[in-house]
């Protein structure tokens, strides 16, 4: 329901930029789509797996808007660019890339929590057997799918 509701609000965002900012350049258009696009709001408690519909439909969502923003150009066979280049050239993050600093900054911020019962959990054995926590290491270790 939070992916679902994440996809609407980023193709929502990106038509809003479109319509005022269309005749910006594109150092502007990048600048506006990392202020207003790259706001994934609890983005570290999703669970999902790479091949999660839900997941994949934000992801594409977040590509389409920049590729949309900046209009960008098909190749020769009407594909649309690549979506790794297009980020990596203008040096913007991915949607993974947020995903996973997301998550990597929420265990910072766990590991440096004061509270006793946080501590407790997170320097205990069970930490290893957590769910979310093994989730959390896919993301951060493991899951490196397609940039849709």
């Amino acid at each position: 329901k939070d992916m679902t509701k994440a996809c609407r609000l980023l193709y929502a965002q990106g038509n809003s930029l479109i319509r005022k900012f269309h005749v910006c350049t594109e150092k502007v258009k990048i600048k506006l789509f990392v202020t207003y696009c790259s706001q994934v709001y609890c983005g570290h408690l999703w669970k999902y797996n790479s091949s999660d519909k839900s997941y994949r439909k934000v992801n594409v969502a977040y590509n389409n808007v920049f590729r949309s923003f900046l209009r960008l150009p098909r190749d020769a066979q009407g594909r649309p660019c690549s979506a790794s280049g297009m980020f990596v050239s203008r040096k913007v993050k991915s949607f993974q890339e947020i995903i996973r600093n997301m998550v990597y900054k929420f265990q910072c911020r766990l590991s440096m929590s004061a509270n006793e019962l946080v501590s407790c959990t997170l320097f205990n054995d069970i930490k290893n057997r957590s769910i979310m926590r093994k989730h959390w290491n896919r993301i951060l270790f493991h899951d490196r799918g397609d940039e849709g």
